[in-house]
């Protein structure tokens, strides 16, 4: 069944926390202002999402929000402050079309927008949000600043393999399906980074709820 899960870390005990709110895959799912988000995906081959839900982990319901000016399914994404970052996303699977999109919603003011569009990174795009910045991580690294609206792209140590990525103590860490990792430090140096899983595992995104 499609769930989402929560665990309290105290007593390590995993609990059923919902349901995807149309029950569907490939969404954007973040955590902003004591509410939990869930943008876009997809209900089947062609049905591309552009919906936008809250969800509140008081009353167990979700709510309706505005949604996207564009759909998508797999878009990578982040918060900052009290935006909510969208970035790019497919809109169709049989030819892998990317959304060469960029889009912002503020949580106060409800109200989307577009920013600068985003360099195409591939499927099965990470977003880590780190100084201010959120970082995208795919096939490609690309980089935007929220300050100029700009994209950068960032070299990274690896070629081929990328799993997931979070940033943890002032540093982001990559993970890649062969069990190895990297770190990288606030000058934008990446090392080697020990961890203990096996070779061929993989890691997946989550949000932390309280």
């Amino acid at each position: 069944p499609n769930r989402i899960l929560a665990i309290d870390v105290s007593s390590r005990r995993w609990r059923r926390l919902t349901t995807p709110p149309l029950d569907q895959d490939g969404y954007c799912m973040e955590w902003c202002g004591g509410r939990l988000y869930v943008a876009g995906g997809h209900t089947g081959p062609n049905a591309f999402l552009d919906s936008l839900h809250a969800f509140d982990e008081t009353t167990g319901l979700w709510e309706d929000m505005p949604p996207m000016p564009h759909g998508c399914s797999a878009a990578a994404s982040g918060v900052i402050g009290n935006q909510l970052f969208i970035a790019g996303g497919y809109t169709e699977f049989c030819a892998l079309a990317f959304s060469a999109t960029l889009q912002i919603y503020n949580t106060v003011t409800r109200a989307w927008r577009l920013a600068a569009p985003p360099p195409e990174f591939g499927p099965s795009a990470c977003g880590v949000v780190l100084d201010g910045k959120l970082f995208v991580f795919g096939s490609e690294c690309v980089v935007y600043d929220p300050q100029s609206d700009t994209w950068a792209e960032e070299s990274v140590p690896w070629r081929a393999g990328f799993s997931t990525a979070c940033a943890h103590e002032g540093r982001i860490v990559a993970f890649l399906g062969n069990g190895t990792a990297f770190a990288r430090a606030a000058d934008g140096t990446w090392s080697p980074y020990e961890i203990t899983y096996g070779a061929g595992r993989y890691a997946v995104g989550s949000v932390l709820l309280g």
